[in-house]
């Protein structure tokens, strides 16, 4: 059974009757023959109380989840929430109940909500952070696990586990990290020039990595940034990375053209606003001159960047969101990945991989991926470098043809959804040990 909010019942009452009591009548019968007919189903049923509604709600006695990030995992948000909405959906398909507290866009509408989510997931919106203490103190004991993603949402949680440790005894937090998202302004930092001290930068990720204490484990999106969680003194971590089929688009390298961008640009201050100024200003004016001024590029994704309009020439398409890919896909010859400052690892790679498009990207990405220059994607770490590198790519069929093959043989390797389940459901079981018994304290 799937709630509906938007449904609405109309009851006449006693309109089938001839009067009040001759209905009333009926109900007291027809209830004596119900109750004999459903004994055995109704004497599995909850008592009727007050405190009784939450459990009755669902049955089935199905594991809950609790699922607390900025908002509504849409897949064409990017920013880490294909990854967010991969892990519910693996959630479901593992028997849980799935409840989704958004912190930050939680006044979405219904319509937008369900456009791109199954109608079984719970949704909390219109709450947002005043309202979550008073959420989990009615749910308390409800879920057998909570998973909270980001270091701001986790900053929040944190301190109701501490004011309120009772109501947690038998539930398991996990703190998916997503990113260590302090790389993010260290690397900022460095581009521009003002590179952090390196005891600032050890103390900045020191902060970050606190937060985990208050979970029973951790989930890092890559191996390099597990060992930094566990240099900075954080134990219980375990990769997750991301969910993705291979699904190569079908036409031929001398069937393609133009270059594509893939990623949300939600502010102008934002990495992936970065990459495509940059590309836009050093490195595609260096493509043309090599390849002709009619070579295309493409920016697919919500785009609020005001700059990355006004650089936009005759031969920059910019798309916006668009409900599927593939077209785009299938119609191009190379991918780029021109990011300079980021966390985490790039969903937009693994994705271009997996649609059968070779990437050329910049060493920041290559280190997060653990790819190498030359294996399953081309690498180049300044302007004059990422332009050629694309112009190889782009001009040279056997090279295309054997990265690509080769992308999606790590794609099938490192991003199955068989994999990606497995690895989650062990992180759950891990999840388990209770603080109690490792002697620690939220």
């Amino acid at each position: 059974m799937v709630y509906d909010p938007n449904a609405v019942l109309l009851h006449y009452e006693f309109a089938s009757s001839k009067s009040a009591q001759s209905a009333t009548d009926l109900q007291r019968d027809h209830q004596r023959i119900f109750a004999a007919r459903h004994h055995a189903l109704l004497s599995k049923h909850h008592a009727p109380d007050l405190n009784a509604i939450l459990p009755a709600r669902m049955k089935g006695g199905k594991k809950r989840v609790l699922f607390i990030d900025d908002q509504v995992p849409h897949t064409w948000l990017g920013s880490g929430f294909p990854r967010t909405r991969a892990i519910v959906l693996a959630l479901l398909k593992q028997g849980f109940f799935v409840t989704f507290y958004p912190l930050s866009a939680f006044d979405e509408a219904w319509s937008s909500v369900y456009s791109d989510m199954p109608s079984n997931i719970e949704f909390m919106t219109g709450y947002g952070p005043p309202l979550l203490e008073p959420f989990l103190r009615n749910r308390r004991g409800y879920y057998d696990t909570i998973f909270v993603s980001r270091p701001h949402n986790m900053k929040i949680l944190k301190l109701i586990l501490s004011a309120h440790p009772e109501w947690f005894e038998d539930t398991t937090v996990i703190y998916d990290a997503e990113a260590l998202f302090v790389a993010r302004e260290i690397t900022l930092r460095q581009l521009s020039g003002t590179p952090p001290p390196a005891e600032e930068a050890e103390e900045m990720l020191k902060q970050e990595v606190t937060l985990a204490a208050a979970a029973n484990c951790v989930i890092a999106v890559s191996e390099p940034e597990r060992l930094a969680f566990q240099h900075h003194g954080a134990d219980r971590v375990h990769v997750l990375g991301h969910a993705i089929t291979a699904a190569p688009t079908p036409r031929p390298f001398d069937q393609r053209s133009g270059f594509l961008f893939v990623g949300a640009i939600h502010e102008e201050a934002s990495p992936n606003s970065d990459s495509v100024v940059w590309f836009l200003e050093e490195v595609l004016p260096r493509i043309q001159a090599s390849l002709g001024n009619e070579i295309t590029f493409t920016v697919a994704g919500v785009n609020k960047s005001k700059r990355v309009r006004q650089l936009a020439g005759p031969t920059v398409n910019i798309t916006g969101n668009l409900p599927d890919l593939t077209e785009l896909y299938n119609s191009v010859r190379v991918f780029v990945a021109p990011t300079r400052y980021a966390a985490g690892i790039p969903h937009k790679v693994h994705e271009a991989a997996a649609r059968g498009v070779p990437v050329v990207a910049t060493p920041l990405l290559a280190s997060q991926l653990g790819w190498h220059h030359g294996d399953a994607f081309l690498v180049g770490g300044d302007a004059e470098s990422f332009a050629a590198k694309c112009v190889q790519l782009y001009t040279t069929e056997a090279l295309w043809t054997r990265l690509r093959e080769a992308a999606l043989e790590r794609i099938r390797a490192e991003c199955s959804n068989e994999l990606f389940e497995s690895r989650l459901k062990a992180i759950i079981n891990a999840g388990q040990v209770r603080f109690t018994d490792v002697g620690m304290d939220r």
